[in-house]
Formats: structure tokens, sequence, C-alpha cells
């Protein structure tokens, strides 16, 4: 029998055991994020091992007797790790996406917590929890390979959301380009419907989504002037009464309005509005090659998620952008 290691318990390893209480499971790499480091958390979890607080299990990390009894201690509860298949794979993702909105504006509530009000419109294992501060985000993973049928009933299931509850906005994140194109562009009447990547970069997106308007602020980094949309499709009107629709965050509802637009134009042989696209840096040949005749202005990540843009709102007869 492995005897156990007395180890002192740091501010990090509470925060780790906590998260681990609340969420039954968590990825080696997640558990990096809780400390902060790119190597010394793997210290602290084969010393946590040793000690009995928690568990390793290849890849995955969980709350050992140890770090129950300690945690019961402390006058918290913990969660049972759950016995069927189908949640022991859910959970570390769950966990992950709580791991990465720790810390922000945002407020992550897993879907358990979801269920137990919302469980009617809540149809299967694919909601990962919400997201909320000033509105409400039901969050998603499809993965690198979803499958038509779930991805088919992943929209139902947004669409009960909005209509049984009031979720009218989603986040879906996507964890390969193809993932990416087999999503689709479909409409399903939502407020938002935003397909981002899960990796750093779509991450930090959603992030500072939570601390200011990014949509504002994209627009007054590409344009120096600019006034409420005349057209229902956009976001602002700007320079030369241009249609601009900002897209830096991959509104599929958005995207969906627009493409029916262009179809509807092209079939009537009309003339279209003047419009403008605000995406990121990296996206200008697809919205180029998807949307022709637009103008494309591209905006870099770093400046759109870097602090608080207040300084350079856009006016035109002396109003901002709002």
């Amino acid at each position: 029998m492995k005897k156990k290691q007395r180890v002192r318990i740091t501010e990090r390893d509470f925060d780790l055991l906590k998260h681990l209480g609340e969420y039954c499971a968590a990825t080696v790499d997640s558990v990096g994020k809780i400390y902060g480091t790119c190597k010394y958390h793997q210290t602290r979890i084969t010393a946590l091992d040793r000690a009995g607080y928690i568990r390793r299990k290849n890849n995955l990390v969980y709350l050992g007797e140890a770090g129950k009894r300690y945690l019961e201690e402390q006058g918290l509860e913990w969660r049972s790790l759950p016995t069927a298949k189908s949640l022991k794979q859910r959970n570390p993702r769950i966990s992950s996406m709580a791991i990465e909105f720790t810390g922000s504006k945002w407020q992550f509530i897993p879907s358990w917590e979801i269920k137990k009000d919302k469980e009617q419109a809540i149809m299967g294992g694919r909601l990962l929890g919400i997201l909320k501060d000033r509105s409400e985000y039901a969050v998603y993973n499809i993965g690198t390979k979803p499958q038509e049928k779930s991805l088919y009933n992943l929209k139902r299931e947004m669409e009960k959301l909005s209509v049984m509850y009031g979720i009218k906005r989603a986040v879906i994140f996507y964890e390969s380009e193809a993932a990416k194109e087999a999503y689709g562009e479909e409409a399903l009447g939502l407020e938002e419907q935003l397909l981002l990547p899960y990796n750093a970069d779509g991450i930090n997106l959603m992030r500072a989504y939570g601390e200011e308007d990014l949509i504002k602020k994209a627009a007054q980094i590409a344009y120096a002037h600019g006034g409420p949309p005349q057209w229902p499709a956009a976001d602002y009107t700007v320079d030369n009464g241009r249609q601009a629709v900002v897209l830096v965050l991959n509104d599929i509802e958005k995207r969906a309005r627009l493409s029916a637009y262009y179809e509807m134009t092209a079939a009537r042989y009309t003339q279209r509005q003047p419009i403008s696209i605000i995406c990121l840096e990296g996206e200008e040949s697809f919205y180029t090659d998807k949307y022709p005749g637009s103008e494309i202005k591209a905006i870099d990540l770093g400046q759109l998620t870097s602090g608080t843009n207040n300084d350079n709102a856009s006016v035109v007869g002396g109003v901002a952008i709002k």
C-alpha cells in the first residue's frame, strides 16, 4: 500500500480542491491555468496525489479521499463523480470551460445547475453551461468532428432555450476548421449565435466581450465617423453612408441575414446597399469571396481585446456611436 506523504495546502492547492469538489475532474492542462504556471502544477499534482488529496489518471485529476475530508473540514461540499460513461467524458469539458472564464466578468453556470429548472429544453448532453453577466449565453463545444444529427439537435435545443426560457444568445466553440464548416450558417432567430474557435484567441475574445462592447469598439477602430444604421441588418452607418456589419465575433445570425440579402438581390437583379464588413485580420479573403462588392475592414485581434477603448469614439454630427 502506498504510504501517504504529508503536504501543506497552498492557496492554489485550495483553489484546485474547491474546483474538483464542484466539477469532479479537471485536465492537467486546466490545472496549469489554476496555478498560472507552465510546469510547476505538475509538481503539485504529484505531491497532492501522493498525499491522497487528489487522484491522477492519465490526463485527468480527481478529488481524493484526503481532499474530500479537507473540503468538509472547511465547511465545503463536494460532488461525487458521475457513474455514467457519458457524464465522465463531459465533466472534464465542463470543468475546462469553467476554468477558462475564471477571473473574467462572466459567471459560468454548469449545465447540471441549469437542468434543475430548464430540463424540458435541454434534450441531451450537449449544453456545457451558461455564461452570465449583462446577458446569458448558452455554451457549447462541438469538438473536431461533429455529426450532422448532433448539430441538428444542438440547434433545436438552442431554439427551445430561447423560446421557453428567454436565453436568446449562444456561443459555440469548435476545435477544427472541419467542425466550423460543418456547423453551417443556419439562422435560429437568436439575438446572437457566436461561432468561435476553442483556443486562446476564441476564449480571449469572449472574455473581452464580457468586459466591453466589442461590436462598438470594432466600429470605432475601423472608421473615423459613424452613427445609427439605416438598414436593419447593419450595426452602424459609417463613412460614405456604408452600412457596417461587424463580424469580429463571427455571429452566424448576422451572416445568415447578410447571405439572404445577397441571394435576394442577386435573384431580383436589384442594387445592393453599400456594405462594409468589419472582421478580424486573416478573414479578409473569406468575406471578400463570400460577399463580393462589400468593403472589408480587418481589425487586429490584439487591439480589439486589449484594454478599454473609450478615447477614440467615432462621431457623426457630434453624436458618439452607441
